[in-house]
């Protein structure tokens, strides 16, 4: 405890410092002389707001390095938090938090970097791009400062992931935590959208929009619902190996169902499926609910494989074989059910306007609670202890 207290009182000092050394090259930025609401000395709003947030999390930094370095009572209190934080017990904690913003914060740099010279924006690049590499260097400073001395991250070690799936993390943390992700992107997705559709600061933010609309592929929401795909299909391959150890029943249906989320989940992030939509739509000639058309040959396979499965989830005990019925549901519908109604919708009113954009975060939030609660079961499934319910569903 006494070194973790040391490494976030650095970690504090060292971060308060960069957010001076950033407001800074902020204010030394020449000023664009066409530039939109230049009210003072030449900064539009967009600096004032970002130099703002920087002064802000300098006062942040500077209080917390304070209260903790001279013991004051709000010091203790705020490492005691972060110290348990550090050892929570779920997907998220300190040290998995730290992995998830140098990775989130490196691929939207890499992203922004990418730009073409010529986008619209441009020209805000200079103020913003400060921001990107801020959270960057703030969140690799938390993993090497504070969570490395403290032996790494087990979570993220491939050797132990297995016995990381089979620890005595709650089921419901798990499903907390990606419940509120999934809260989280719907309301961003949400919230960017109301911008573009009813504030005059598209130009600046059209990255961002991009980047956190649910509808939009190859994106943030997008990999999280492969990610969360691709978690459910190590549950069951985890899953299909004990019960294969146990010599238990419905092995293949195990490694099948895994296969079957491996696949959804490369789909979801190559965005294979909506391939179909043009050459259904044009041999059929679909309108209405029928616009967006990929989903005309997918139901009927949807259907031959929920029969295929349906022996195998009736052998499962009562509370799990409705919630295997109950997120399957869920999912179904997000998929397929929203995806309906988003389609005459779409028809009818075009694609380009802020209820459809309303009608999507719908979609990929309950397609995305439907996982989350296909994960909550089955890690549930894996922890199953050797009682009457596991040996009736090894039958």
């Amino acid at each position: 405890m006494k070194q973790f207290i040391k490494s976030i009182q650095v970690l504090f000092l060292i971060s308060g410092f960069e957010m001076l050394l950033a407001s800074g090259y902020l204010i030394s930025v020449p000023a664009s002389a066409g530039s939109d609401g230049m009210p003072v000395l030449g900064f539009s709003g967009m600096r004032f707001a970002t130099l703002a947030l920087l002064v802000l999390l300098f006062v942040i930094f500077a209080a917390s390095w304070a209260a903790i370095r001279y013991k004051m009572q709000a010091g203790q209190k705020l490492a005691a938090l972060l110290y348990q934080f550090s050892e929570r017990k779920s997907l998220y904690n300190l040290g998995s938090i730290s992995i998830i913003g140098i990775i989130l914060s490196a691929y939207l740099l890499f992203k922004w970097l990418g730009l073409d010279p010529t986008y619209e924006y441009s020209i805000t690049l200079p103020r913003l791009l400060p921001l990107g590499f801020l959270s960057l260097i703030l969140f690799l400073q938390l993993y090497f400062i504070v969570i490395y001395p403290k032996g790494g991250l087990k979570l993220f070690r491939i050797k132990r992931i297995e016995n990381w799936v089979q620890s005595d993390i709650p089921a419901r943390r798990i499903a907390t935590d990606l419940f509120f992700s999934t809260v989280l992107l719907a309301l961003l997705s949400i919230g960017f959208q109301a911008i573009k559709y009813f504030t005059p600061y598209y130009h600046y933010l059209d990255f961002l929009i991009v980047e956190f609309f649910v509808d939009s592929e190859k994106n943030i929401p997008t990999y999280f619902s492969g990610l969360i795909l691709l978690f459910s299909a190590l549950l069951l391959f985890v899953k299909a190996r004990d019960v294969q150890q146990k010599k238990g029943k419905f092995i293949f249906q195990w490694y099948f169902l895994s296969l079957i989320f491996v696949y959804l989940a490369l789909d979801e992030v190559l965005v294979i499926h909506e391939q179909l939509t043009e050459p259904v739509r044009n041999y059929l000639h679909t309108t209405g609910a029928l616009f967006f058309a990929w989903y005309i040959p997918v139901i009927p396979v949807l259907i031959l494989v929920g029969f295929y499965f349906l022996r195998f989830v009736l052998s499962m005990p009562a509370r799990y074989k409705i919630g295997y019925f109950v997120s399957g549901f869920l999912y179904i519908l997000g998929v397929i059910g929203i995806e309906i109604i988003g389609s005459i919708f779409g028809h009818d009113y075009g694609l380009g306007n802020f209820p459809y954009t309303l009608l999507a975060a719908l979609e990929e939030f309950i397609e995305m609670c439907g996982i989350t609660l296909f994960i909550y079961f089955n890690w549930e499934l894996i922890h199953l202890p050797g009682n009457q319910d596991d040996k009736k569903l090894r039958r």
